[in-house]
């Protein structure tokens, strides 16, 4: 039970930090306020979670982790944790499996059931799946732009169909993918813990995600209503495809690296650039504290403990 309640919050801490990845640009581009575009992306994740979440268990615990037990579980839970609330309280996306990774990979080093073949995949996906996101964002982009009616209404309505199933599609894969990996950690029936991981990445999103949402659609990126539509095709299709793959990515790093996506094509704008290197500079450092902490606490942690 201590480790489903540990599932739950995390997947709350979840839906508060990363719920910029999914809305940020269309918050940013003024076509929807932070209210209705955080209900959006809650609805978004429960539903990844309830449809696809499963596929993303085995992935830590199965995959990159040989073995595991409750005191591994409870240890990687904890330290992952403690660095998404940290970077959250300064307002900057940070994926949840960052941490977890960098976590699972210090403690199966140090018991010997680290899979280093499916760590090297995880690792090497951080670098190439973001930086696919933005050609495939300024693909769909294109697209997009070249397929817009002409009218002026009729664009505008097309438009607003985009924004609202380009955002939930975002939301949908980090459901999927990140918060699904959280079945993984505990023995609680599927039948419950998808749900019940639903309801508190919803609320996380819904209750606590404005203020890093601010800095993703204020604060880094400024682009049109078509350009947001496909940045956030283009980001979520790349995460998808790692999803059936069982590959756990940052959703946070494709959904930001994504919106530069249609400034090679158009001019979109990028601004800010001492924030967005302050936020890579945090992503390089997040799974190095989630290494540290996770042995750390093992180490100290007694064995034995009711979990």
């Amino acid at each position: 039970m201590i480790l489903f309640a540990l599932s739950l919050f995390a997947a709350f801490a979840i839906g508060a930090n990363n719920a910029s990845a999914c809305v940020g640009a269309v918050v940013g581009a003024g076509l929807m306020n932070q209210e209705k575009a955080l209900a959006l992306a809650g609805a978004g994740m429960a539903t990844g979670i309830l449809l696809e979440g499963w596929k993303m268990k085995p992935s830590i615990v199965g995959k990159l982790l040989l073995f595991s037990d409750p005191k591994i579980n409870a240890c990687l839970l904890l330290s992952s944790l403690i660095v998404l609330l940290m970077v959250t309280l300064f307002a900057i996306p940070l994926s949840f499996s960052q941490a977890l990774v960098g976590g699972a990979v210090g403690i199966g080093a140090l018991e010997g059931t680290l899979n280093s073949g499916f760590a090297l995949v995880v690792g090497s996906s951080w670098v190439y799946a973001p930086l696919m996101s933005i050609p495939v964002a300024a693909l769909i982009y294109v697209f997009l732009k070249k397929a817009l009616p002409k009218g002026i209404f009729q664009r505008a309505r097309v438009n607003a169909f985009l924004v609202l199933a380009s955002s939930f599609y975002v939301a949908y894969v980090l459901g999927a993918n990140t918060v699904g990996l959280l079945e993984g950690f505990s023995s609680t029936p599927v039948t419950v813990a998808g749900p019940s991981l639903a309801l508190a990445s919803f609320l996380g999103s819904f209750v606590a995600g404005k203020k890093v949402t601010k800095t993703v659609s204020e604060d880094i990126v400024g682009i049109s209503p078509v350009a947001s539509s496909g940045a956030s095709f283009g980001g979520a299709l790349v995460v998808e495809l790692m999803t059936q793959l069982a590959v756990p990515v940052s959703v946070s790093q494709i959904g930001v690296a994504a919106l530069f996506g249609p400034s090679l094509a158009h001019k979109a704008t990028v601004s800010n650039r001492s924030k967005i290197l302050r936020i890579i500079f945090v992503w390089a450092l997040a799974p190095i504290f989630g290494f540290a902490l996770a042995v750390g606490l093992y180490s100290v942690m007694p064995n034995g403990l009711p979990w």
